[in-house]
């Protein structure tokens, strides 16, 4: 996974922070990941190969590049995440939830 990211011409540039973000953030974000998928790709024990136009500006907005990478870094990263488990979120968590999220209808309680 790391090796995928270091190789890619834009998430190379990313923070530690920024993807331990990301990661912790999806065990939170199952069920708005899983909502709507095709029935054949809502199996809640494998990652969906795409994630929603709206969850790719959240965390596009939460990373600050562009959608298109977001969804690079989501298949790089999707099949270790999915199987985290819930981790608490700090208050900047929250923040960014709020902030990048609750205009598209994404919070950090849809667990």
């Amino acid at each position: 996974m790391f090796e995928h990211i270091a190789n890619h011409q834009v998430l190379s540039g990313l923070s530690l922070e920024g993807l331990a973000t990301v990661i912790r953030f999806i065990p939170h974000l199952k069920r708005d990941i899983l909502q709507p998928q095709s029935l054949a790709q809502s199996n809640r024990h494998v990652a969906p190969n795409m994630l929603s136009k709206s969850l790719i500006t959240f965390l596009s907005g939460v990373l600050g590049i562009s959608g298109t990478y977001v969804s690079d870094l989501w298949a790089i990263i999707r099949e270790e995440a999915w199987d985290l488990p819930v981790v608490p979120l700090s208050m900047t968590d929250y923040t960014l939830f709020k902030k990048h999220g609750w205009e598209y209808g994404i919070s950090c309680v849809s667990k």
